[in-house]
């Protein structure tokens, strides 16, 4: 007797993106998953940390021209175990024929479990509720497995301490982890193929009535030179001025971005201070048009007041600023030897924000770190 049987196979993909994926895993070199493919760059999702992970990933990609808005990576994984990159420099850019990059298994990168990991690990601080930390970060990279659209998904791992300063001298700053601080963050981004549509954006309702000359007014001076990075969102009158909210992906542009008010003699002042809130910053600001902002000048935002003490390093670090109306009220960390008075002229050698730097406090930690507390009143000019 013969028997017929009939199997019944239910594909839980179509046998084309089955396929396509089949295809990906034999064109893995060296055990590494095949990125090949061009990618949107995007900021992250998800993220945990207050730190730019963003632009870390482009720099371990060697692709820092994509940290503006409607760049595009394309990464080419060759049979010799070779990752080339090219990039697309914001959204008038041109992709590249020659890879702007070419990265070498075994010295550039290393591949295990499905991820791509690039050797290179990028100096980094993080801030957390409480302080700072400093370490390192390292970037990994994979690619979706549905098909020609899969996504790459990035991810970026820091690692680092709390940290004690020892010793400070005019051209190093010296500092030991502090036991116990060590942390771990992680943070994920999607990078999707530039065959994914791009997510429409919400059609703005049509206004009833025309805006009001200051809201144009102010509109007209954040023209895309002012702006340069930061991205714009509400512009609503509030009284004789009018409120603005802005976002952007690193507080670089941030400072930047003010500066570039400061020179265009734009009075304003922070509504809302700069908040880092899923892997963004977002702030409001209330500017007044010309005409409107006699007696007002401009006011920094405590981020921008925090990159200008910068200058200090590494006589000493910022702990914190704070904008106390009149003033500016900054923290500052110092070895206990270290003159305050040195502290305080490189502040005014190497800043024209501030007229008078005014010392309102002075002590030593109890632990053993050998460093002190500062409080400095800052007056604007």
């Amino acid at each position: 007797m013969t028997w017929l049987v009939i199997v019944t196979i239910t594909l839980a993909q179509p046998l084309s993106t089955l396929a396509q994926t089949a295809d990906r895993v034999n064109r893995s070199v060296n055990g590494c998953p095949d990125v090949s493919g061009r990618f949107r760059v995007t900021g992250s999702a998800g993220a945990v940390t207050d730190s730019d992970a963003w632009a870390e990933a482009l720099a371990a990609l060697r692709a820092q021209q994509g940290g503006f808005t409607g760049s595009e990576v394309a990464l080419s994984l060759l049979p010799s175990g070779s990752l080339e990159v090219r990039v697309k420099s914001g959204s008038t850019g041109v992709m590249p024929a020659s890879p702007n990059a070419v990265l070498s298994h075994g010295d550039d990168f290393s591949c295990y479990g499905g991820w791509l990991s690039f050797k290179r690990a990028e100096r980094a601080s993080r801030k957390r509720e409480q302080g700072w930390y400093e370490g390192l970060s390292t970037v990994s990279i994979s690619r979706g497995p549905s098909g020609p659209s899969g996504a790459l998904f990035v991810q970026v791992r820091f690692s680092g301490n709390q940290r004690s300063i020892t010793h400070i001298y005019d051209s190093a700053r010296i500092s030991l982890p502090k036991l116990g601080t060590g942390i771990v963050l992680r943070e994920s981004m999607r990078w999707p193929d530039i065959s994914e549509p791009v997510p429409e954006t919400p059609a703005r309702e049509v206004a009833r009535e025309p805006e009001p000359k200051a809201v144009l007014a102010v509109r007209t001076v954040l023209n895309s030179r002012v702006l340069g990075n930061m991205m714009l969102g509400s512009v609503t009158a509030s009284g004789d001025a009018v409120l603005v909210t802005l976002t952007s992906h690193r507080s670089a542009d941030v400072s930047q971005f003010e500066d570039r008010l400061r020179a265009a003699s734009v009075a304003y002042e922070m509504k809302t201070q700069p908040i880092w809130t899923n892997n963004t910053y977002y702030m409001q600001l209330t500017v007044w048009p010309e005409g409107t902002a006699a007696g007002r000048s401009w006011r920094p935002s405590v981020l921008r007041v925090e990159h200008e003490l910068r200058s200090l390093r590494p006589l000493a670090t910022v702990d914190k600023v704070s904008d106390v109306g009149s003033a500016y009220v900054a923290s500052i960390s110092m070895l206990g030897s270290e003159n305050l008075d040195v502290a305080i002229a490189r502040i005014k050698a190497n800043s024209n924000m501030f007229g008078a730097v005014d010392v309102i406090g002075d002590s030593m930690r109890a632990d053993a770190s050998r460093s002190r507390t500062v409080q400095l009143r800052l007056h604007l000019r």
